[in-house]
């Protein structure tokens, strides 16, 4: 579910040749619905609230087998994000402050 991690979602799919479904509640920005759609995502929009896209995800998950990835409920992407902050610390050893 949602805007920015929904659509880093829809990007790295689709550069690896494959089409995400990505669920956002009611109140995702346009912009950002714009942007996933942009990456070829199958885009579902419902729930008013962040619970409510994430259930029907979940719901989706378990009808079809699709791979969840969820936002920051999830081992696998705490430890992306984890290596994304030494990746970019390796890559700019000026830096003082790094927040990921």
């Amino acid at each position: 579910c949602g805007g920015n991690h929904g659509a880093a979602v829809a990007y790295a799919a689709m550069k690896l040749g494959h089409k995400a479904t990505i669920f956002v509640p009611e109140v995702s920005p346009p912009a950002k619905l714009a942007r996933i759609r942009s990456y070829g995502a199958d885009l579902v929009v419902g729930g008013a609230r962040y619970a409510e896209a994430l259930a029907a995800s979940e719901d989706f998950a378990a009808r079809t087998g699709a791979l969840q990835v969820h936002a920051f409920n999830q081992e696998e992407t705490l430890l992306g994000q984890g290596t994304l902050g030494l990746e970019i610390e390796a890559d700019l050893p000026e830096i003082d402050t790094l927040l990921v």
